[in-house]
């Protein structure tokens, strides 16, 4: 069986499990990756995707479940897990929070507009009327 992470991360994720070793050393013994690429444009299309998924074992599901990073992703609402893959992502992701901190800025974020000068953009930021 599998599962499936939708992501609005826009940085992947790799959960690392620990186990001690004989000599007391804590290592790793099993990493998880799930991706991320929300809310980033893709290099060779420009197309920006408002979440990404990725197919997990249901064994790999249950180990992440006791990840308290993977936990607190989910609570946040940045991921969620489903069963079947996600046919339309954009339909999939409208439940998940929109973009997490490391999602890149852009002109409205930053308070400016843009104004066309010539085949140049000139951001300009925004006054409040008076």
């Amino acid at each position: 069986m599998t599962a499936y992470i939708i992501s609005t991360l826009s940085s992947g994720v790799d959960y690392s499990f620990y186990k001690t070793a004989p000599n007391g050393q804590d290592i790793v013994y099993k990493t998880i990756s799930i991706k991320g690429g929300a809310n980033v444009p893709d290099k060779n299309t420009l197309f920006i995707p408002k979440g990404v998924e990725t197919k997990i074992t249901d064994e790999e599901y249950e180990l992440l479940k006791t990840h308290a990073v993977f936990q607190l992703h989910v609570d946040k609402g940045f991921i969620k897990v489903i069963k079947t893959s996600a046919k339309d992502i954009e339909k999939a992701v409208e439940t998940l929070e929109k973009e997490d901190a490391s999602a890149p800025l852009t002109p409205a974020k930053m308070g400016v507009e843009a104004e066309e000068k010539e085949d140049v953009k000139v951001y300009k930021k925004k006054r409040g009327k008076k």
